[in-house]
């Protein structure tokens, strides 16, 4: 039987996108998200739609792939 695929994403590299976006708004979202805890896929991609740093888009499109 094959395993759940996994709906939540790496923190570490979530902070490591946070800390380099140029969108104070995407980053203050993104601080958000990991200060609750796990962040799930749908979240991100929520965030990602809404970012205009087109590296930190393009970084969390490719997180949540």
């Amino acid at each position: 039987m094959r395993p759940e695929p996994r709906r939540s994403v790496n923190r570490r590299k979530l902070k490591k996108i946070a800390r380099r976006c140029c969108d104070s708004v995407a980053t203050d979202a993104l601080d958000r998200a990991i200060a609750r805890g796990v962040v799930s896929k749908s979240t991100v991609q929520r965030i990602a739609q809404r970012c205009s740093d087109h590296h930190a888009t393009d970084a969390l499109d490719a997180l949540i792939a």
